[in-house]
């Protein structure tokens, strides 16, 4: 997904900066997330929104669903993405929430630093992936839903752009 929206959006103009970042070590203590953070909140770096893109494929029931955690219930992505799914009657059941219990992924180290950020994840259950397959050998691609992934990746991009209009050349 995140690869999939760099290249849609690689040859737009927009006012603010978009980054696409992969973060490495996040299952070891969010490593390479709480360094980045580090770096850009040391630079004095802002961002108007971050949007972490979890496991987005797996798809536990016969419809699209996937959660969206933030830290602040008045964050603009949440609101995007839901307005995309209805105003492009998006096969896609979102869950949103707002806490700031869930600190189990990559988005946690932007809400510790005071950054607006969503937490973009496939379906739970109890707390934990509805995937049976989560972190075992049999957890592979064939186990994933195509349709799943496109329509989650097509909500984030219709909230970036809900946020951030191209601007004319």
């Amino acid at each position: 997904a995140t690869i999939e929206l760099a290249t849609v959006l690689h040859d737009e103009r927009f006012e603010s900066t978009i980054k696409f970042v992969a973060f490495a070590a996040e299952e070891s203590g969010l490593n390479g997330s709480y360094a980045f953070v580090l770096r850009e909140s040391t630079r004095g770096v802002r961002y108007a929104d971050t949007v972490i893109i979890d496991m987005i494929g797996y798809r536990a029931y016969n419809e699209n669903r996937a959660f969206m955690f933030s830290n602040n219930g008045s964050n603009t992505m949440v609101g995007a993405v839901q307005s995309t799914i209805t105003e492009h009657q998006l096969n896609l059941s979102l869950t949103t929430i707002s806490t700031i219990m869930v600190n189990a992924s990559d988005h946690y180290p932007f809400w510790l630093a005071g950054y607006p950020s969503v937490l973009v994840i496939e379906e739970l259950s109890s707390n934990r992936p509805a995937n049976p397959y989560y972190h075992t050998e049999n957890d592979t691609s064939d186990k994933l839903s195509i349709e799943q992934m496109t329509v989650v990746t097509e909500a984030l991009l219709g909230g970036f752009l809900t946020l951030q209009a191209p601007q004319e050349e």
